[in-house]
């Protein structure tokens, strides 16, 4: 009885315990960015995630650049690594939105997924990126 019961304590960590979720996979459109409790001009911005083994394979615009980056989830919050973007300028404007943009989604505190909208927070600079997933290519 005791050898059965470790079997199905070990079997019951492995199967829900080491299991990874894919939550963040598909395509998200920015649909608003809170600074300081006030929202933010937007610009075309979205990101798509892959996952691939244990993180995934991000890329996406961020109102003037293109960008690549691994992200891995944690459950509440996002680590990432590896970031890649083009490095375009553009008006004033557009670049203070891209810097808010990757502040609240690359240095983010935590996320979370409401329905269909995936928010991240960064309490620090006190951001919010709210992102609504995309279900059909019309909706781009």
């Amino acid at each position: 009885m005791k050898n059965k019961c470790l079997f199905l304590l070990i079997f019951s960590f492995i199967l829900f315990g080491c299991r990874q979720t894919k939550a963040l996979e598909g395509k998200w459109k920015t649909v608003s960015l809170e600074k300081d409790g006030q929202i933010q001009k937007l610009y075309a911005s979205n990101i798509q995630f892959t996952y691939s083994e244990a993180f995934y394979e991000t890329k996406g615009s961020a109102g003037v650049n293109l960008f690549n980056v691994y992200v891995k989830d944690k459950g509440k919050s996002v680590e990432t690594f590896g970031m890649v973007n083009t490095g375009f300028r553009g008006n004033a404007e557009a670049m203070e939105f891209e810097d808010m943009f990757f502040d609240a989604f690359l240095n983010s505190d935590s996320y979370k997924i409401e329905k269909d909208i995936l928010i991240f927070y960064n309490q620090e600079k006190n951001l919010e990126l709210k992102l609504k997933k995309i279900q059909k290519e019309s909706e781009n």
